[in-house]
Protein backbone atom coordinates (compact mmCIF):
# COMPACT_ATOMS: atom_id res chain seq x y z
CA UNK A 1 0.00 0.00 0.00
CA UNK A 2 1.19 3.54 -0.86
CA UNK A 3 -0.25 6.59 -0.27
CA UNK A 4 0.47 9.20 -2.94
CA UNK A 5 -0.34 12.98 -3.19
CA UNK A 6 -4.36 13.88 -3.65
CA UNK A 7 -4.83 11.34 -0.72
CA UNK A 8 -4.97 8.49 -3.25
CA UNK A 9 -3.96 4.96 -1.61
CA UNK A 10 -2.92 2.17 -3.72
CA UNK A 11 -2.88 -1.63 -3.18
CA UNK A 12 -1.35 -3.75 -4.78
CA UNK A 13 -0.16 -7.57 -4.87
CA UNK A 14 3.28 -8.78 -3.60
CA UNK A 15 5.25 -10.81 -6.30
CA UNK A 16 3.99 -14.32 -4.82
CA UNK A 17 0.55 -14.11 -5.02
CA UNK A 18 0.95 -11.98 -8.32
CA UNK A 19 2.57 -15.00 -9.83
CA UNK A 20 0.08 -17.50 -7.96
CA UNK A 21 -2.85 -15.47 -9.16
CA UNK A 22 -1.85 -15.12 -12.64
CA UNK A 23 -0.08 -18.55 -13.58
CA UNK A 24 -1.44 -20.86 -10.74
CA UNK A 25 -3.46 -22.99 -13.05
CA UNK A 26 -0.71 -23.70 -15.44
CA UNK A 27 1.21 -26.39 -12.95
CA UNK A 28 -2.40 -27.52 -11.64
CA UNK A 29 -3.51 -28.54 -15.24
CA UNK A 30 -0.39 -29.91 -16.25
CA UNK A 31 -0.31 -32.77 -13.55
CA UNK A 32 -3.88 -33.37 -13.43
CA UNK A 33 -3.42 -33.73 -17.29
CA UNK A 34 -0.59 -36.51 -16.68
CA UNK A 35 -3.29 -37.93 -14.13
CA UNK A 36 -5.89 -37.83 -17.02
CA UNK A 37 -3.89 -39.53 -19.43
CA UNK A 38 -3.04 -41.98 -17.02
CA UNK A 39 -6.12 -42.70 -16.35
CA UNK A 40 -6.97 -43.02 -20.15
CA UNK A 41 -4.82 -45.64 -21.00
CA UNK A 42 -5.50 -47.90 -18.38
CA UNK A 43 -9.56 -47.69 -18.95
CA UNK A 44 -9.28 -50.88 -20.42
CA UNK A 45 -8.31 -52.65 -17.47
CA UNK A 46 -10.51 -52.00 -15.31
CA UNK A 47 -13.89 -49.48 -14.92
CA UNK A 48 -12.44 -47.39 -11.92
CA UNK A 49 -10.34 -45.94 -14.59
CA UNK A 50 -12.67 -44.38 -15.96
CA UNK A 51 -14.36 -42.59 -12.52
CA UNK A 52 -10.66 -41.65 -12.43
CA UNK A 53 -10.66 -40.27 -15.81
CA UNK A 54 -13.96 -38.34 -15.56
CA UNK A 55 -13.29 -36.70 -12.41
CA UNK A 56 -10.15 -35.64 -13.57
CA UNK A 57 -11.31 -34.06 -16.33
CA UNK A 58 -13.81 -32.41 -14.73
CA UNK A 59 -10.83 -31.18 -12.08
CA UNK A 60 -9.63 -30.04 -14.78
CA UNK A 61 -12.55 -27.66 -16.97
CA UNK A 62 -13.52 -26.53 -13.23
CA UNK A 63 -10.09 -25.20 -12.38
CA UNK A 64 -9.65 -23.45 -16.02
CA UNK A 65 -13.15 -22.30 -15.39
CA UNK A 66 -12.55 -20.56 -12.16
CA UNK A 67 -9.31 -19.11 -13.66
CA UNK A 68 -10.89 -17.73 -16.53
CA UNK A 69 -13.27 -15.83 -14.42
CA UNK A 70 -10.89 -14.55 -12.37
CA UNK A 71 -8.69 -13.01 -15.07
CA UNK A 72 -11.92 -11.18 -15.78
CA UNK A 73 -12.75 -9.49 -12.69
CA UNK A 74 -9.09 -9.25 -11.29
CA UNK A 75 -7.68 -6.54 -10.69
CA UNK A 76 -3.72 -6.37 -9.39
CA UNK A 77 -3.64 -2.63 -8.78
CA UNK A 78 -6.43 -0.97 -7.09
CA UNK A 79 -6.17 3.05 -6.18
CA UNK A 80 -8.30 4.51 -3.98
CA UNK A 81 -9.24 8.19 -3.11
CA UNK A 82 -12.05 9.87 -1.59
CA UNK A 83 -15.06 9.41 -4.46
CA UNK A 84 -13.59 5.99 -6.39
CA UNK A 85 -11.53 3.23 -6.79
CA UNK A 86 -9.27 3.03 -10.09
CA UNK A 87 -8.85 -0.64 -10.89
CA UNK A 88 -5.39 -1.59 -13.56
CA UNK A 89 -2.88 -4.77 -14.15
CA UNK A 90 -6.05 -6.97 -15.74
CA UNK A 91 -4.32 -10.04 -16.78
CA UNK A 92 -4.17 -10.11 -20.69
CA UNK A 93 -5.83 -6.67 -20.68
CA UNK A 94 -4.34 -2.92 -20.68
CA UNK A 95 -8.08 -2.11 -19.10
CA UNK A 96 -8.64 0.67 -16.43
CA UNK A 97 -12.21 0.36 -14.93
CA UNK A 98 -13.16 3.11 -12.66
CA UNK A 99 -15.53 2.93 -10.04
CA UNK A 100 -17.39 5.47 -8.29
CA UNK A 101 -18.51 4.71 -4.45
CA UNK A 102 -22.26 5.76 -5.45
CA UNK A 103 -22.22 3.72 -8.17
CA UNK A 104 -21.49 0.50 -5.88
CA UNK A 105 -24.66 -1.89 -6.16
CA UNK A 106 -23.33 -5.55 -4.91
CA UNK A 107 -20.57 -6.29 -2.42
CA UNK A 108 -19.64 -9.68 -1.96
CA UNK A 109 -17.54 -12.51 -1.57
CA UNK A 110 -14.76 -12.72 0.72
CA UNK A 111 -15.20 -10.75 3.77
CA UNK A 112 -18.35 -9.24 2.64
CA UNK A 113 -20.16 -12.88 2.63
CA UNK A 114 -18.21 -13.33 6.60
CA UNK A 115 -15.44 -15.88 4.97
CA UNK A 116 -11.69 -14.59 5.27
CA UNK A 117 -10.71 -15.56 2.52
CA UNK A 118 -12.08 -15.67 -0.70
CA UNK A 119 -12.90 -13.50 -4.17
CA UNK A 120 -14.12 -10.28 -2.79
CA UNK A 121 -16.31 -8.81 -6.25
CA UNK A 122 -17.47 -4.98 -6.35
CA UNK A 123 -20.04 -4.27 -8.84
CA UNK A 124 -20.67 -1.12 -10.22
CA UNK A 125 -24.40 -0.45 -11.36
CA UNK A 126 -24.31 1.91 -14.23
CA UNK A 127 -21.45 0.00 -16.14
CA UNK A 128 -22.94 -3.40 -15.05
CA UNK A 129 -18.87 -4.21 -14.61
CA UNK A 130 -17.54 -6.39 -11.76
CA UNK A 131 -14.01 -6.41 -10.30
CA UNK A 132 -12.49 -8.60 -7.71
CA UNK A 133 -9.74 -8.44 -4.91
CA UNK A 134 -8.47 -11.45 -2.58
CA UNK A 135 -7.53 -10.49 1.59
CA UNK A 136 -3.45 -11.25 0.06
CA UNK A 137 -3.89 -7.21 -1.72
CA UNK A 138 -1.81 -4.92 0.27
CA UNK A 139 -3.47 -3.91 3.20
CA UNK A 140 -6.82 -5.34 2.10
CA UNK A 141 -8.51 -4.61 5.93
CA UNK A 142 -8.22 -0.77 4.83
CA UNK A 143 -9.52 -1.18 1.56
CA UNK A 144 -12.80 -2.86 2.67
CA UNK A 145 -13.04 -0.14 4.93
CA UNK A 146 -12.79 2.72 2.44
CA UNK A 147 -15.67 0.48 0.44
CA UNK A 148 -17.94 -0.17 3.46
CA UNK A 149 -17.51 3.54 4.67
CA UNK A 150 -18.69 5.09 1.21
CA UNK A 151 -21.10 2.76 -0.17
CA UNK A 152 -24.53 3.82 -0.01
CA UNK A 153 -26.65 2.60 3.60
CA UNK A 154 -28.67 0.02 0.99
CA UNK A 155 -25.30 -1.88 0.18
CA UNK A 156 -24.02 -1.27 3.38
CA UNK A 157 -26.95 -2.99 5.27
CA UNK A 158 -26.93 -6.18 2.84
CA UNK A 159 -23.44 -6.46 3.86
CA UNK A 160 -24.01 -6.38 7.70
CA UNK A 161 -27.07 -8.81 7.15
CA UNK A 162 -24.89 -10.99 5.32
CA UNK A 163 -22.49 -11.06 8.59
CA UNK A 164 -25.29 -10.94 11.04
CA UNK A 165 -26.62 -14.52 9.44
CA UNK A 166 -22.52 -16.11 9.55
CA UNK A 167 -23.13 -15.27 13.26
CA UNK A 168 -20.05 -13.30 12.70
CA UNK A 169 -19.68 -9.83 14.01
CA UNK A 170 -18.41 -7.33 11.29
CA UNK A 171 -14.48 -7.76 11.44
CA UNK A 172 -14.18 -4.30 10.21
CA UNK A 173 -14.99 -0.46 11.93
CA UNK A 174 -15.73 1.89 9.50
CA UNK A 175 -16.11 5.89 9.92
CA UNK A 176 -20.16 5.07 9.44
CA UNK A 177 -19.82 2.80 12.57
CA UNK A 178 -18.29 5.46 14.58
CA UNK A 179 -21.59 7.97 13.79
CA UNK A 180 -23.82 5.47 14.70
Amino acid sequence: MTITENNITNYSYSFFYRAIYRYGNIPATIILFAFLISAASNINYSLIYLFTFVITALLIYYINKQYLTMYKILAYNISADKEKITCTDFLFSKRKIVIYYSEIEILEGGIFDGRYNGLAKVCDRRSKICIGFFSKISNSVQLEKILLSNVNDQVYSRVLQKLKATKRNPPLSTERDKKA
